[in-house]
Parts: structure tokens; sequence; C-alpha cells
């Protein structure tokens, strides 16, 4: 049960299509006379151009040049510069494919499901630019006006937090960017990346997060995304009641 909050949905960010040029999406072109094979050119647009070839002319030298400035944008925002090479597999997750539900009633009905319901007292999503390029990568605007617009900050703490990081360095920012204290306990269903079923890892999320107000727990927050780099945030606060 929704106790009034609405669901949000806004673009965050300058960076719009209006800012684009035409040259910028034309991604594809083909030959007026399509040969028999109905093979098409491609070429980069603009955009990929300036966040693949900004230091150099290849991939590898640019991300090589960026290390540095990537782990000084992280120690002035807090985060862990903690890296390994090569990365290991469990610092990403690894794709399931599974299905997922959850219930969602009044909560008169949800009284007589189960002993002690968890209420859905906040909710938000927002987005960002989706070319990475166009934003800061070692900070999430659209988690953190989506968890203001969600109450976040506004009643008890959290005690647990089930946050959607499919890579490690996901969960260090998500951590900063929402002000999680020491005392919340974060992904303690093993988050993400232990499993992370397509399209569905963020329900799962808010499932688990509803579990802990199910066994006795106060206030939790459930946290889902989507698009390349955290583009897309979504926030639920869940909360048991006596």
């Amino acid at each position: 049960p929704c106790s009034g909050v609405a669901p949000a949905f806004q673009v965050v960010g300058s960076a719009t299509g209006d800012h684009r040029s035409t040259r910028d999406s034309k991604r594809c072109t083909s030959p007026r006379v399509p040969s028999a094979s109905r093979r098409f050119t491609v070429r980069k647009s603009e955009s990929q151009r300036r966040f693949w070839y900004t230091l150099s002319t290849t991939p590898a030298a640019f991300a090589a040049a960026t290390v540095p400035a990537a782990l000084a944008a992280s120690t002035a925002s807090g985060l862990s510069t903690t890296r390994c090479s090569p990365s290991p597999i469990a610092s990403a997750a690894t794709s399931v494919c599974e299905p997922v539900a959850v219930l969602i009633a009044t909560g008169e009905r949800a009284r007589k499901l189960v002993k002690r319901p968890a209420y859905i007292t906040g909710f938000d999503h927002r987005t960002e630019c989706h070319n990475p390029s166009f934003r800061r990568l070692d900070d999430s605007p659209a988690t953190r006006i989506a968890a203001q617009a969600a109450g976040l900050h506004d009643g008890p703490p959290v005690e647990v937090a089930e946050l959607q990081a499919a890579f490690s360095h996901e969960e260090l920012l998500l951590r900063h960017v929402l002000e999680l204290g020491p005392d919340v306990r974060v992904n303690p269903s093993g988050g993400a990346l232990k499993s992370n079923p397509i399209m569905a890892s963020g329900l799962c999320r808010i499932g688990y997060a509803a579990d802990h107000v199910f066994s006795g727990g106060r206030r939790a927050l459930g946290h889902s995304t989507s698009g390349p780099c955290l583009q897309q945030n979504l926030i639920c606060i869940v909360e048991g009641r006596s």
C-alpha cells in the first residue's frame, strides 16, 4: 500500500537532445544502393568521439590516461580508492534469468496475508542523460534526488539498504550519495553481485528490503537502477507499523 506518495519522473542535468547537433543524432548511414550483403556503414557520433578519443586515439590509451583522474575524484568524494588489476570476477555481477514477483495489496488485505506487512511510504524514480560522456561518473544526482523525494531522511534512519550494485564500486558510490551511516546494513541478501536477474534485480532489492520489515525491522530502503553507469535510479522506502 502506498500512503499517497505518487511516483515522479524527471530528467536531471543540462545535457538533453536539444543540446546535441543534428550530426550527433545520425549514428548510422547506409549507401544509396545496398550491396548484396546489405551491409551498413556505421559511424561514431560526436559524443562517442568525445568519450573515447578525448585524450588519445585509442580507447585503451584513453582509459589508462583517466585512471589518475578517477582516483583523484574518488578521493575527493570520500570513496575508497582500492582497485585491482585485472578486476576479479567477484567485482562484477553474473546475469541470470529467473522469474521475480512482488505482491502489492491494500493495508487491510496485507494484514490478512502476513503478520507484519511492509508499507511503501516513499517512492521516486529519476533519470539522467543516457550518454555517460555528458555526466560525472563519480556522482549520481538521480539517486540523490530520488532519495530526497522519497523521504529517505525525513523519518527514522533505515536499518537496511538493498542497493542494486552490479559492480562493487557502485555500492561505494551509492553508499556515499545516499549518506548511509556505518550502522546501516547494506545488501545483507548478498545484493546483485550474488544474483543479478535480467531486468528484475531492482525488484529483488525491494523484496529483500520488505523481508527485513516482515522479520520485525522498522524501516528499509530498496534501490533499483537501469541504463549505463547508474543512469536511471529508483528509491523505495518500506516501513513496518504496529
